[in-house]
């Protein structure tokens, strides 16, 4: 990934975040560290820290897989609308 282009003074500023748009389907997947995300649902909202952890995705399977991919530089409104989603 090449986000630090979008803040080269304060790279750690940046965020990806991705909304998946459809069902997962068997065969898409997600790594993020250890973590292997699978079985979400259209709605479902997730982010991580991609300058200092290793990531991957695949869909391997039959389906086509929709995500909506928002990368930017954080601000306060950032932080609210990640908490918001915990609620």
């Amino acid at each position: 990934d090449k986000l630090s282009k979008w803040a080269p003074n304060d790279p750690e500023s940046v965020i990806r975040i991705f909304i998946q748009l459809t069902d997962w389907q068997q065969g898409q997947f997600w790594e993020f560290g250890n973590y292997h995300w699978n079985k979400w649902r259209a709605g479902d909202v997730v982010s991580f820290d991609w300058q200092n952890m290793p990531h991957c995705t695949a869909n391997a399977g039959m389906h086509n897989r929709m995500t909506l991919q928002i990368t930017g530089v954080k601000t306060e409104k950032t932080y609210e609308y990640l908490a918001n989603l915990a609620l």
